[in-house]
C-alpha cells in the first residue's frame, strides 16, 4: 500500500463517538482506517456516562509521521467553538484528545508513505 502524508492526515480525522474514520472506499484506506480505529478503542474513555451522549460528536484532526508518532498536537475541528458552559461537550473533547495522545504512537499497517 502507498499513502501520502495528506491521506494519513485525512484518515487520522476520527469521529470518536462512533469510532468511524473519514476515509476513501479503497481497500488500502479501509486497512488503515481499521488499524487506527482498533487502536483507538483501547484508549477511548466512552461518553456514555455524560448527559445526552448521542449528541457528543467530536471530530479531531491529527497528523501522523510514517512511524505512527503524532506530528504536532491534535486539534478539534468540530464542533468549533465549544461553548464554555457546555461541560459535557468539553469533557468529550478532552477525552477524544486524551485518547489520541495515549494511543500514540500508532501501529500502522505495512505501507509506503510518500511525502
Amino acid at each position: 500500500m502507498t499513502f501520502s502524508r495528506s491521506s494519513i492526515c485525512l484518515l487520522a480525522c476520527i469521529f470518536l463517538l462512533g469510532l468511524r474514520a473519514a476515509a476513501d472506499t479503497s481497500e488500502d484506506y479501509k486497512s488503515l482506517e481499521a488499524a487506527l480505529i482498533g487502536q483507538m478503542r483501547g484508549c477511548w474513555d466512552d461518553v456514555a456516562d455524560l448527559p445526552d451522549p448521542e449528541r457528543l460528536k467530536i471530530s479531531v484532526r491529527f497528523v501522523l509521521e510514517a512511524n505512527g508518532a503524532l506530528k504536532g498536537v491534535p486539534v478539534t475541528v468540530s464542533p468549533r467553538p465549544i461553548p464554555e458552559d457546555d461541560k459535557a461537550m468539553l469533557v468529550a473533547e478532552s477525552r477524544a484528545i486524551s485518547a489520541i495522545n495515549v494511543c500514540a504512537p500508532f501501529e500502522l499497517p505495512a505501507t509506503e508513505i510518500e511525502d
